[in-house]
């Protein structure tokens, strides 16, 4: 559940106008700013308008697929992370689409508790990672240090400060 205060930006995309009443339906309530696209070219149209958070889109689109929605590498401090949902007959695709990079796959038929959930996590690990993404660039130095040195490396340190 988010602050229904400061609605959380979440794009919607899929090609069936049934999926966009549910992904309704299911996050009305719990405080996130729904945007719409039907195909893909107008998700990248949404995205260039509005920056969201999460991205809910469907496997296949009508004119390319759930990875063409994607932001290029380095576009954004922060990228938005995509939940791709498909359906059951798909189940071959999903560990290719961990593998490249989906947060999380959504099989249908959609289940509210399930989708809730899934981009609620997704929304606190977009959350955490602009949070460490700003620390870093106020801060270079605040990276986190190697938590023990093995002898071999202990060795060298000594050695490159003598």
């Amino acid at each position: 559940m988010t602050d229904l205060l400061n609605p959380l930006p979440v794009l919607v995309v899929s090609s069936r106008q049934e999926d966009h009443v549910l992904f309704k339906v299911f996050l009305s309530g719990a405080g996130y700013a729904l945007h719409h696209a039907l195909t893909l070219a107008e998700a990248l149209t949404a995205l260039d308008r509005h920056p969201v958070r999460v991205i809910v889109t469907e496997r296949t689109l009508s004119d390319g697929s759930w990875v063409d929605v994607r932001p290029p590498l380095g576009s954004a401090p922060e990228p938005p992370l995509v939940i791709v949902f498909s359906d059951p007959e798909d189940a071959a695709s999903w560990a290719h689409a961990f593998n490249v990079g989906a947060f999380d796959v959504l099989c249908r038929p959609l289940v509210e508790k399930i989708v809730e959930g899934s981009v609620t996590l997704a929304n606190l690990r977009w959350s955490r990672s602009a949070e460490r993404h700003s620390a870093r660039s106020e801060n270079p130095l605040a990276t986190p240090l190697p938590r023990k040195l093995s002898g071999k490396a202990k060795a060298k340190t000594r050695s490159t400060a003598a």
